[in-house]
Protein backbone atom coordinates (compact mmCIF):
# COMPACT_ATOMS: atom_id res chain seq x y z
CA UNK A 1 0.00 0.00 0.00
CA UNK A 2 3.02 2.23 0.86
CA UNK A 3 5.13 1.15 -1.73
CA UNK A 4 2.26 1.95 -4.27
CA UNK A 5 1.90 5.42 -2.52
CA UNK A 6 5.47 6.55 -2.96
CA UNK A 7 5.50 4.96 -6.65
CA UNK A 8 2.36 7.10 -7.09
CA UNK A 9 4.11 10.31 -5.65
CA UNK A 10 7.45 9.96 -7.64
CA UNK A 11 5.53 9.82 -10.90
CA UNK A 12 3.85 13.09 -10.16
CA UNK A 13 7.22 14.75 -9.28
CA UNK A 14 8.72 13.31 -12.54
CA UNK A 15 5.56 15.07 -14.05
CA UNK A 16 6.19 18.12 -12.23
CA UNK A 17 9.90 18.37 -13.39
CA UNK A 18 8.80 18.10 -17.24
CA UNK A 19 6.13 20.26 -17.11
CA UNK A 20 8.96 22.86 -15.48
CA UNK A 21 11.46 21.23 -18.36
CA UNK A 22 8.62 21.93 -21.14
CA UNK A 23 8.27 25.49 -20.66
CA UNK A 24 11.40 26.40 -20.21
CA UNK A 25 12.90 29.98 -21.63
CA UNK A 26 13.36 30.61 -25.24
CA UNK A 27 17.19 30.71 -26.46
CA UNK A 28 17.94 33.93 -27.91
CA UNK A 29 19.33 33.85 -31.46
CA UNK A 30 22.52 36.30 -31.92
CA UNK A 31 23.07 38.58 -34.92
CA UNK A 32 25.18 38.23 -38.14
CA UNK A 33 28.89 40.04 -36.21
CA UNK A 34 29.57 41.63 -39.48
CA UNK A 35 25.90 43.73 -39.06
CA UNK A 36 26.23 44.16 -35.61
CA UNK A 37 26.58 48.02 -35.12
CA UNK A 38 23.93 48.68 -38.05
CA UNK A 39 20.87 47.11 -37.53
CA UNK A 40 18.74 48.55 -39.91
CA UNK A 41 21.19 46.61 -42.93
CA UNK A 42 19.36 43.08 -41.59
CA UNK A 43 16.53 41.47 -42.57
CA UNK A 44 13.20 40.90 -40.98
CA UNK A 45 10.80 38.11 -42.70
CA UNK A 46 7.75 39.63 -42.48
CA UNK A 47 5.15 37.14 -43.77
CA UNK A 48 2.06 38.47 -45.52
CA UNK A 49 3.35 42.22 -45.69
CA UNK A 50 1.43 44.09 -48.43
CA UNK A 51 3.97 45.77 -50.81
CA UNK A 52 2.91 49.20 -51.31
CA UNK A 53 1.92 49.02 -54.71
CA UNK A 54 1.21 52.99 -55.37
CA UNK A 55 4.61 53.32 -54.92
CA UNK A 56 6.32 55.35 -58.12
CA UNK A 57 9.12 53.06 -59.55
CA UNK A 58 10.73 53.71 -62.84
CA UNK A 59 11.18 50.85 -65.49
CA UNK A 60 14.20 50.38 -67.59
CA UNK A 61 12.51 51.74 -70.17
CA UNK A 62 12.91 55.35 -68.19
CA UNK A 63 8.89 55.30 -67.62
CA UNK A 64 7.28 56.11 -64.35
CA UNK A 65 4.97 53.23 -63.25
CA UNK A 66 3.58 52.35 -59.76
CA UNK A 67 4.61 48.90 -58.39
CA UNK A 68 1.30 47.37 -58.71
CA UNK A 69 1.40 47.72 -62.46
CA UNK A 70 4.18 45.21 -62.58
CA UNK A 71 1.74 42.73 -60.52
CA UNK A 72 -1.14 40.90 -62.75
CA UNK A 73 -3.05 39.29 -59.90
CA UNK A 74 -2.68 36.02 -61.74
CA UNK A 75 0.72 34.93 -60.91
CA UNK A 76 2.72 34.70 -58.33
CA UNK A 77 6.28 37.60 -58.39
CA UNK A 78 9.72 36.62 -57.30
CA UNK A 79 10.84 39.75 -55.66
CA UNK A 80 14.66 40.84 -55.32
CA UNK A 81 16.16 44.03 -53.86
CA UNK A 82 20.06 45.11 -55.45
CA UNK A 83 21.79 47.88 -56.32
CA UNK A 84 23.09 47.62 -60.13
CA UNK A 85 26.53 48.52 -59.41
CA UNK A 86 27.13 46.02 -56.27
CA UNK A 87 30.90 44.43 -56.79
CA UNK A 88 29.67 41.30 -55.39
CA UNK A 89 26.60 39.90 -53.36
CA UNK A 90 23.58 41.09 -55.31
CA UNK A 91 25.28 39.79 -58.75
CA UNK A 92 25.83 36.55 -57.33
CA UNK A 93 21.92 36.56 -55.96
CA UNK A 94 20.93 37.63 -59.38
CA UNK A 95 23.06 34.75 -60.87
CA UNK A 96 22.20 31.91 -58.27
CA UNK A 97 18.51 32.98 -58.58
CA UNK A 98 19.05 32.48 -62.84
CA UNK A 99 20.26 28.76 -62.01
CA UNK A 100 17.99 27.66 -60.09
CA UNK A 101 15.38 28.59 -62.58
CA UNK A 102 17.10 26.83 -65.23
CA UNK A 103 17.27 23.75 -62.73
CA UNK A 104 15.52 20.43 -63.85
CA UNK A 105 13.55 20.46 -60.92
CA UNK A 106 12.24 24.02 -61.49
CA UNK A 107 8.70 23.07 -63.27
CA UNK A 108 7.43 26.17 -63.61
CA UNK A 109 7.74 28.63 -66.70
CA UNK A 110 8.87 32.01 -66.64
CA UNK A 111 6.41 34.01 -67.78
CA UNK A 112 3.44 31.93 -67.65
CA UNK A 113 3.67 30.52 -64.11
CA UNK A 114 5.70 33.28 -62.59
CA UNK A 115 7.58 36.38 -62.93
CA UNK A 116 10.21 38.73 -61.20
CA UNK A 117 10.62 41.85 -60.35
CA UNK A 118 14.04 43.35 -59.11
CA UNK A 119 14.41 46.87 -57.79
CA UNK A 120 17.60 48.95 -57.50
CA UNK A 121 18.31 50.55 -54.00
CA UNK A 122 21.39 52.26 -55.41
CA UNK A 123 20.87 56.07 -55.35
CA UNK A 124 22.72 56.38 -58.56
CA UNK A 125 21.66 53.41 -60.62
CA UNK A 126 19.86 54.71 -63.70
CA UNK A 127 17.20 53.07 -66.33
CA UNK A 128 19.64 52.60 -68.69
CA UNK A 129 21.90 50.39 -66.15
CA UNK A 130 18.55 48.42 -65.34
CA UNK A 131 18.30 48.09 -69.05
CA UNK A 132 21.52 46.34 -69.77
CA UNK A 133 21.10 44.12 -66.65
CA UNK A 134 17.91 43.50 -68.09
CA UNK A 135 19.66 42.29 -71.35
CA UNK A 136 21.89 40.38 -69.26
CA UNK A 137 19.94 38.04 -67.50
CA UNK A 138 17.39 37.59 -70.08
CA UNK A 139 20.02 36.51 -72.08
CA UNK A 140 21.06 33.76 -69.18
CA UNK A 141 17.75 33.02 -68.45
CA UNK A 142 17.20 31.95 -72.39
CA UNK A 143 14.98 34.57 -72.83
CA UNK A 144 14.83 37.31 -75.69
CA UNK A 145 15.46 41.54 -74.48
CA UNK A 146 12.16 42.32 -74.84
CA UNK A 147 10.44 40.03 -72.39
CA UNK A 148 8.40 41.55 -70.02
CA UNK A 149 8.10 38.97 -67.46
CA UNK A 150 11.23 40.60 -65.46
CA UNK A 151 10.79 44.00 -64.75
CA UNK A 152 14.30 45.54 -63.50
CA UNK A 153 13.66 48.87 -61.71
CA UNK A 154 15.12 51.73 -59.94
CA UNK A 155 13.46 54.66 -58.10
CA UNK A 156 13.17 57.66 -55.67
CA UNK A 157 14.89 56.72 -52.45
CA UNK A 158 12.25 57.22 -50.59
CA UNK A 159 10.06 55.31 -52.96
CA UNK A 160 12.47 52.59 -52.70
CA UNK A 161 13.42 52.77 -49.24
CA UNK A 162 9.19 52.53 -48.27
CA UNK A 163 8.84 49.10 -50.45
CA UNK A 164 11.97 47.91 -49.10
CA UNK A 165 10.73 48.51 -44.93
CA UNK A 166 7.66 46.99 -46.26
CA UNK A 167 9.19 43.66 -46.84
CA UNK A 168 11.87 43.62 -43.93
CA UNK A 169 14.93 44.44 -46.08
CA UNK A 170 18.04 46.64 -44.88
CA UNK A 171 20.42 48.88 -46.28
CA UNK A 172 23.07 51.39 -45.10
CA UNK A 173 25.02 53.46 -47.26
CA UNK A 174 28.82 53.47 -46.98
CA UNK A 175 29.92 57.07 -47.41
CA UNK A 176 33.17 56.55 -47.53
CA UNK A 177 32.66 54.08 -50.70
CA UNK A 178 29.76 54.66 -52.05
CA UNK A 179 28.94 50.89 -51.65
CA UNK A 180 25.98 49.71 -49.47
CA UNK A 181 25.72 47.24 -46.65
CA UNK A 182 23.16 45.29 -46.99
CA UNK A 183 21.97 41.38 -46.42
CA UNK A 184 20.39 39.33 -49.35
CA UNK A 185 17.26 37.71 -49.81
CA UNK A 186 14.07 36.75 -52.59
CA UNK A 187 10.63 37.48 -51.50
CA UNK A 188 8.52 34.98 -52.70
CA UNK A 189 4.86 37.14 -53.82
CA UNK A 190 1.59 36.11 -54.11
CA UNK A 191 -0.18 37.26 -57.16
CA UNK A 192 -1.82 40.33 -55.31
CA UNK A 193 1.60 41.78 -53.51
CA UNK A 194 1.98 40.34 -50.83
CA UNK A 195 4.66 38.03 -49.22
CA UNK A 196 4.34 34.84 -49.33
CA UNK A 197 7.84 33.58 -48.11
CA UNK A 198 11.26 35.02 -47.50
CA UNK A 199 14.01 33.05 -48.78
CA UNK A 200 17.64 34.49 -47.25
CA UNK A 201 20.84 34.57 -48.59
CA UNK A 202 21.70 33.49 -52.22
CA UNK A 203 21.29 30.05 -52.85
CA UNK A 204 17.56 28.66 -53.70
CA UNK A 205 17.18 24.87 -54.39
CA UNK A 206 15.17 24.84 -57.25
CA UNK A 207 12.61 22.60 -55.52
CA UNK A 208 12.25 25.04 -52.60
CA UNK A 209 11.74 27.81 -55.18
CA UNK A 210 9.20 25.67 -56.86
CA UNK A 211 6.91 24.84 -53.95
CA UNK A 212 6.94 28.26 -52.78
CA UNK A 213 6.03 30.22 -55.61
CA UNK A 214 2.65 27.04 -56.25
CA UNK A 215 2.43 28.11 -52.61
CA UNK A 216 2.19 31.68 -52.91
CA UNK A 217 0.15 31.24 -56.62
CA UNK A 218 -2.65 30.00 -54.59
CA UNK A 219 -2.74 32.99 -52.70
CA UNK A 220 -1.08 31.35 -49.19
CA UNK A 221 1.30 32.74 -46.58
CA UNK A 222 4.34 31.02 -45.32
CA UNK A 223 3.99 27.10 -44.99
CA UNK A 224 2.20 25.82 -42.39
CA UNK A 225 4.79 23.47 -41.18
CA UNK A 226 7.04 25.90 -40.47
CA UNK A 227 4.36 28.32 -38.94
CA UNK A 228 3.27 26.09 -36.21
CA UNK A 229 7.37 25.00 -35.75
CA UNK A 230 7.93 28.88 -35.48
CA UNK A 231 4.95 29.46 -32.79
CA UNK A 232 6.28 26.07 -30.82
CA UNK A 233 9.69 27.86 -31.12
CA UNK A 234 10.95 25.04 -32.37
CA UNK A 235 12.65 26.84 -35.27
CA UNK A 236 13.84 30.34 -35.44
CA UNK A 237 15.18 32.79 -38.00
CA UNK A 238 19.05 33.29 -37.31
CA UNK A 239 20.35 36.21 -39.33
CA UNK A 240 23.89 34.20 -39.11
CA UNK A 241 23.03 31.72 -41.39
CA UNK A 242 20.60 33.92 -42.76
CA UNK A 243 17.79 30.66 -42.16
CA UNK A 244 15.36 29.16 -40.14
CA UNK A 245 17.29 26.95 -37.73
CA UNK A 246 16.28 24.36 -34.97
CA UNK A 247 16.40 25.95 -31.56
CA UNK A 248 17.91 22.76 -28.83
CA UNK A 249 15.35 24.83 -26.24
CA UNK A 250 12.50 24.00 -28.53
CA UNK A 251 13.12 20.73 -29.65
CA UNK A 252 13.75 19.81 -25.81
CA UNK A 253 10.67 21.65 -24.71
CA UNK A 254 8.70 19.63 -28.00
CA UNK A 255 10.58 16.27 -26.22
CA UNK A 256 9.44 17.54 -22.77
CA UNK A 257 5.44 17.27 -24.29
CA UNK A 258 5.72 13.99 -25.36
CA UNK A 259 7.11 12.78 -22.38
CA UNK A 260 4.41 14.89 -19.97
CA UNK A 261 1.95 13.24 -22.48
CA UNK A 262 3.21 9.38 -21.90
CA UNK A 263 3.64 9.95 -18.28
CA UNK A 264 0.47 11.44 -17.72
CA UNK A 265 -0.92 8.18 -19.15
CA UNK A 266 1.13 6.04 -17.11
CA UNK A 267 -0.35 7.87 -13.84
CA UNK A 268 -4.13 7.49 -15.19
CA UNK A 269 -3.71 3.64 -15.73
CA UNK A 270 -1.58 2.85 -12.35
CA UNK A 271 -4.44 5.38 -10.31
CA UNK A 272 -7.02 3.29 -12.15
CA UNK A 273 -5.60 -0.27 -11.30
CA UNK A 274 -4.56 1.18 -7.51
CA UNK A 275 -8.31 1.92 -7.26
CA UNK A 276 -9.77 -1.35 -8.52
CA UNK A 277 -7.21 -2.88 -6.30
CA UNK A 278 -8.36 -1.16 -3.29
CA UNK A 279 -11.95 -1.91 -4.61
CA UNK A 280 -11.55 -5.57 -4.73
CA UNK A 281 -12.05 -5.87 -7.80
CA UNK A 282 -9.31 -7.26 -10.67
CA UNK A 283 -9.07 -4.90 -14.01
CA UNK A 284 -9.59 -6.73 -17.11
Amino acid sequence: MFARGRHFRTLLCSLGLLILAAAGPVRAILPDSSLQGTPSAGITPRPDAQLPLDAAVVDESGSTVKLGDLFDGKKPVIFTLVYYTCPNLCTEELNHLVASLKDPNMTLQFGTDYSIVTLSFGEKDTPGLARAKKVNYLRALGQTSRDYSWHFLTGQPDQVRRIADAVGFGYVKNFANGEYLHGSAIFICTPQGRVSRTIPDTFYPALELRDSLVYASQGHIGSPILRAARICGLVAFNPATGRYTPVAMGLMRAAGVVMVLFMSGLILVYWWRDRHRQAGIKPA
